[in-house]
C-alpha cells in the first residue's frame, strides 16, 4: 500500500514537473510570441539596381526583452524589420506594435519603431535609429530610401533608365521628455524659414550660437549640441 502511495506521489510531482517546465518565465518572451508576417518577395522589386536595406547582410541582434538573439537587417522603404528565423525562413515583424533592436555586431546601435506622421499628415510605422537619450530629449535618424521606376527609351536619342532605389538624406527626430514622458516624435527642421518656426522666439539665439560653434543640422553630433543650448534656453 505505501509502495503504491510513494509510486502516485512520484508520478504527479514528474506530470508537475513536465508541466512548469513548459511555462515560460516572467521576461523571458519568445520570438513566436511576436506578431510577424512572411510575405516579405516583392516581385516588381526584382533585379532592381541599389539595395532598399540599411545593410544587405544580416547581424545578430536583441529584439525586446527576448533572451536569445537573432539575425536582423533593416528595410527602409518598407519600413520592415527583416528577421532570418533559419536557414530558409525570414520574417517580417508586425508594424501594429512598436520594436527596440539592439545590434551585436559591436557597433551597439540602437533602433527602435515608432509611429509618426509625415508631411502629408498621415501616421505611419517608421525604423529609428537611436542617436542620443537623456533626461530632457531623445534624439533619433530616420534613413530614407527612394524606389525610382524605370523608364524605358523613348527615342534612339535617349537611353533607358533601368529601376534602381535611391538613398535620400537622412531626417532627425526629437522627443521631448516632461516628468519622463515623451511628446512625441518631431522632425527637426533643416531650413532656416522652418527653424524659426520650430524655436520661435529663442531661434535668434540659437542661430548665433550655431554660427559661433559652426555647428550643422545635418549632423547628429551637431544636433545633440543644438538641442542641449535651446534646452537650456527654455529649461525643458
Amino acid at each position: 500500500m505505501i509502495g503504491k502511495t510513494v509510486l502516485s506521489a512520484l508520478t504527479m510531482f514528474f506530470l508537475m514537473g513536465m508541466v512548469y517546465g513548459q511555462v515560460t518565465q516572467p521576461g523571458t518572451a519568445q520570438l513566436n510570441e511576436l506578431e510577424f508576417f512572411v510575405q516579405l518577395n516583392n516581385p516588381k522589386y526584382d533585379g532592381v539596381e541599389g539595395s532598399k536595406h540599411l545593410f544587405e547582410e544580416f547581424v545578430p541582434a536583441k529584439i525586446n526583452n527576448i533572451q536569445k538573439s537573432y539575425l536582423v537587417r533593416f528595410d527602409i522603404l518598407e519600413n520592415t524589420i527583416e528577421v532570418k528565423k533559419d536557414k530558409d525562413e525570414i520574417i517580417g515583424l508586425s508594424k501594429k506594435a512598436n520594436h527596440t533592436i539592439k545590434l551585436l555586431d559591436g557597433s551597439e546601435r540602437i533602433f527602435e519603431t515608432k509611429n509618426f506622421s509625415n508631411k502629408n499628415g498621415d501616421t505611419l510605422n517608421g525604423i529609428f535609429e537611436q542617436l542620443h537619450s537623456d533626461k530632457v530629449f531623445l534624439l533619433f535618424r530616420k534613413s530614407r530610401i527612394k524606389y525610382q521606376k524605370a523608364k524605358p527609351m523613348k527615342s534612339s536619342y535617349e537611353q533607358a533608365v533601368p529601376a534602381k532605389f535611391i538613398p535620400l538624406d537622412d531626417t532627425f527626430y526629437v522627443s521631448f521628455l516632461k516628468e519622463g514622458k515623451s511628446n512625441g516624435l518631431i522632425e527637426v527642421p533643416q531650413k532656416k524659414k522652418s527653424q524659426k518656426s520650430f524655436f520661435g522666439e529663442y531661434f535668434p539665439k540659437i542661430e548665433k550660437f550655431v554660427k559661433h560653434e559652426k555647428l550643422v543640422f545635418n549632423s547628429d553630433e551637431d544636433l545633440v549640441k543644438i538641442l542641449k543650448y535651446y534646452s537650456n534656453l527654455t529649461k525643458l
